[in-house]
C-alpha cells in the first residue's frame, strides 16, 4: 500500500493530481493523509472509491491535528456538502509531532458499508452554526471515539446506521451526537457523553465508568444498562424494554410518559422521577440488594407494588 499526502498550497480541488504527493488523485488501497495544512477541500467531493464491482476502497484516510483546513461545505444550516468516499478506516485527530487544534469542519460520507471511524480528537468548536467539527453519515458504521465532538446524521432529513459505538477515555472526553435519522444497534460508553436524538429503537446500550447518555429522541432501548458511576438523563420518550440499573436514571427534565417493561435494580441504583413520568409494566426487581440500598424518587400520589 502506498501513501498519498495532500500537499496543495492553494487549490481546493480533490481531483487535481498536483495536489497530491504521488502526483495522482488517490486510488483504491492507498493511505491518504492530511497534515500541516490549512488548505480546504471543497471541489469535486463526490468520489466513487467504494467496495463494489468497480474496485476497492481506500485503506485509510487520516486527518491529524495539524490539519486545520475544511472538508466539505455548509452554505446554509440546511445545506451540507460531504466528501463522499469509501475507506475502510477514517482516522480523525491522529496526533502529529507538533500537536495542532484540528479542523473545524470535517464533513464525510462513507460510501462503503461498515467503515470504521477512529476519532481521537477534533477542534473544540464547529465552523458552522448548529453543527459539530466532525460530521459524518454512512451505513453500518463502526465508531470508536476517545475524544473530540462528532455528529452523526445531524442535519434535516439525514439518515445513517451505526452498528457499534464505542466511547473511551483518551486525550479528552468524547462527545457523539446522534441525529433523529440514526439507527444505532450497540453502544458501549465508558467515557464522555452520547446525545441521542434518534427516533429508532436502540438494541443494546451499556453506560459505565464515567460515561453519560442524554436521551432526547423518541426511540427507546431494547436493553439499557446503567452501571455504577454513570448517569442517564432521559428527557425524551420511548420504551425501555429491559433496564439494568446500578447508576442514575434521571427523568426530572422533559415531558411525556415513559414505560419500563422490566427493571432490575442493584445496590446504588438511583431513579429521579419527581413528576411521575415513569410507568412500570412489571414490578421492579431488586437484585442482590434491599430497598434501603437504592434511591427512588417517584413523586407524589404513586402506587408501589411489592411482590
Amino acid at each position: 500500500m502506498s501513501s498519498n499526502i495532500f500537499i496543495s498550497t492553494s487549490s481546493t480541488d480533490w481531483n487535481r493530481a498536483a495536489n497530491w504527493s504521488l502526483n495522482q488523485v488517490p486510488i483504491s488501497n492507498e493511505d491518504v493523509y492530511f497534515s500541516a495544512s490549512a488548505v480546504s477541500v471543497d471541489t469535486n467531493l463526490d468520489q466513487h472509491i467504494i467496495e463494489d464491482e468497480y474496485g476497492t476502497a481506500l485503506n485509510t484516510i487520516n486527518f491529524d491535528t495539524t490539519y486545520s483546513g475544511k472538508i466539505g461545505t455548509n452554505n446554509t444550516i440546511n445545506t451540507t456538502v460531504y466528501l463522499k468516499i469509501g475507506s475502510n478506516n477514517f482516522n480523525i485527530g491522529t496526533p502529529a509531532l507538533t500537536r495542532g487544534t484540528g479542523s473545524q469542519r470535517l464533513n464525510i460520507q462513507a460510501y462503503n458499508y461498515g467503515a470504521t471511524f477512529n476519532i481521537f480528537s477534533t477542534a473544540t468548536s464547529a465552523y458552522d452554526t448548529n453543527s459539530t467539527p466532525c460530521r459524518i453519515i454512512g451505513s453500518g458504521l463502526n465508531i470508536d471515539a476517545s475524544g473530540g465532538i462528532t455528529g452523526v446524521a445531524i442535519g434535516p432529513g439525514e439518515t445513517s446506521s451505526v452498528s457499534n459505538l464505542n466511547m473511551v477515555q483518551g486525550a479528552g472526553n468524547p462527545t457523539v451526537v446522534l441525529g433523529q435519522g440514526v439507527t444505532l444497534s450497540n453502544a458501549n460508553v465508558t467515557a464522555g457523553t452520547v446525545i441521542n436524538n434518534s427516533s429508532s429503537l436502540v438494541a443494546d446500550a451499556i453506560i459505565s465508568g464515567g460515561g453519560q447518555l442524554t436521551h432526547q429522541g423518541n426511540g427507546g432501548y431494547l436493553v439499557l444498562v446503567i452501571n455504577s458511576g454513570s448517569y442517564v438523563a432521559y428527557t425524551g420518550l420511548g420504551t425501555i424494554s429491559t433496564l439494568q440499573l446500578t447508576g442514575t436514571l434521571d427523568l426530572s427534565a422533559g415531558i411525556g410518559a415513559v414505560t419500563i417493561t422490566h427493571a432490575y435494580l442493584y445496590s446504588g441504583a438511583k431513579i429521579i422521577d419527581p413528576f411521575g413520568r415513569l410507568t412500570f409494566t412489571n414490578p421492579i426487581s431488586l437484585v442482590e440488594t434491599k430497598l434501603s440500598n437504592v434511591s427512588l424518587d417517584f413523586g407524589i400520589n404513586r402506587n408501589i407494588q411489592v411482590s
